[in-house]
């Protein structure tokens, strides 16, 4: 099986089964851990970095990239703000 990096991925995080973030994976320092930029929801810019581990991925929705991420919004997620 072909393995797919998350680097440069776009994301939706999860929260209590509610959106919590949305940003790109930009980094991986650490075998199991990943820098992502998080996105502001109202324009998109970026805001804050964190390094997350990759257990608290596992439910997270990646896209190719920010279009992808940004139709996936707009159908299914944009009444939960």
């Amino acid at each position: 099986m072909k393995q797919i990096s998350l680097l440069g991925q776009c994301f939706h995080s999860f929260k209590d089964d509610q959106l919590h973030w949305q940003g790109v994976v930009i980094g991986n320092p650490e075998p199991g851990w990943y820098l992502i930029q998080l996105c502001e929801w109202a324009f998109g810019n970026p805001s804050d970095r964190r390094i997350v581990k990759i257990e608290d991925m596992s439910k997270w929705v990646f896209y190719k990239d920010d279009e992808q991420m940004k139709e996936a919004y707009d159908r299914k997620y944009s009444g939960q703000l």
